[in-house]
């Protein structure tokens, strides 16, 4: 990377080097001063989170299960400090504390159809059964929206900071449940904290201009919401793909459940929410559910509860840059980064 104008710019900057490093600098500052611990520690860096984690993380996680080593705690990255993005708490920060995580799978939807020259089409083929097998996904959703217990907690942390019409309707539950689900179904975000997703990523169908091709292929991805199994989502899509004749198989052989949800009431939440004050005090603590995919879930089971949190403060002009053009960390919130590791290992 580079410093610029007192940002750090470069890959990673955001997502999620800044972390690593973060955590290697609290920890090398502590042994410095002869730091002696109450607890075992164990600390694991991946190289391919973004990908499953299944060579990195999974490795380890599998160490750990062979030699019947478990934790009490694990702390991953995710949820981030949020700056007006959580409606009617736009001028607040809000530090959001993932603690479960979705589930992912992607399934191949095949349609198999009579071809033929282009001259003499028939009126029904492969490519219509997938446009129409596509365009149902958005139209009738395959999946309904509901609330899990990440995002109840969500609500019932931050009613009573919001304004009066969010704080009546979240007091209000389940009274109001149909009303802020339908809230909810406005936005991407809204959509992905309340619902099974589900999209077509990849399609392919023919190889000339001049005939029509016998098959069609759709891939769709899904995020799964607690509560639910790979097998619940593949037998929903095949159910559906089946009214269009179509049939369905996993992509790539890989697919993660989602993970269990861990307390939002224990001790260990209430430590880090501590470490996040001391930090961030005008920061408010809430549980959350991880829409995207971290290391941790590679440890489901291994430990009691496990919460994924990154302490830097994100507005909505900075997400697009994680993964993204110019990609940058303040070098004050590298600095309360490094505080803030270095408050919660002491207060573990």
């Amino acid at each position: 990377g580079e410093i610029v104008d007192d940002y750090v710019y470069g890959r990673g900057a955001l997502d999620d080097k800044a972390s690593a490093f973060g955590i290697l600098e609290a920890l090398e500052t502590l042994l410095s001063h002869d730091w002696n611990p109450s607890y075992n520690f164990y600390f694991c860096f991946g190289q391919d989170e973004e990908i499953g984690g299944r060579n990195g993380a999974g490795v380890a996680a599998a160490m750990c299960r062979e030699k019947d080593i478990t934790f009490r705690t694990i702390f991953d990255e995710a949820g981030t400090i949020s700056v007006g993005s959580v409606p009617g708490l736009e001028n607040t920060p809000v530090a959001l504390i993932g603690v479960a995580e979705k589930g992912y799978i992607s399934v191949e939807v095949n349609f198999e159809q009579p071809g033929g020259h282009s001259s003499m089409p028939d009126t029904e083929n492969a490519i219509l059964s997938a446009s129409a097998f596509i365009t149902s996904l958005n139209e009738d959703p395959i999946f309904k929206p509901e609330f899990t217990e990440p995002l109840q907690g969500f609500m019932t942390h931050l009613a009573p900071e919001m304004s009066f019409g969010l704080k009546w309707a979240f007091g209000l539950r389940p009274l109001t449940n149909s009303l802020i689900l339908s809230n909810y179904q406005g936005s991407s975000t809204g959509r992905a904290l309340t619902t099974n997703t589900a999209v077509a990523t990849m399609v392919g169908a023919g190889i000339k201009d001049n005939v029509v091709p016998s098959s069609s292929r759709v891939v769709c991805n899904t995020r799964i919401l607690p509560g639910y199994s790979v097998d619940d989502i593949v037998n929903a899509y095949s159910q559906r793909a089946a009214e269009y004749g179509g049939t369905v198989q996993w992509y790539n052989d890989y697919g993660a459940g989602p993970t269990a949800t861990s307390s939002f009431d224990g001790e260990d939440f209430l430590t880090l929410g501590q470490s996040i004050r001391a930090t961030f005090p005008e920061a408010l603590v809430s549980p959350y559910l991880t829409l995207g995919g971290t290391d941790s879930k590679n440890f489901d089971g291994l430990a009691k509860q496990t919460y994924r949190f990154l302490p830097i403060a994100l507005t909505p002009e900075d997400l697009p840059r994680i993964h993204g053009i110019n990609e940058r960390l303040h070098v004050d919130a590298y600095r309360d980064l490094c505080r803030f590791y270095l408050d919660l290992f002491q207060r573990i």
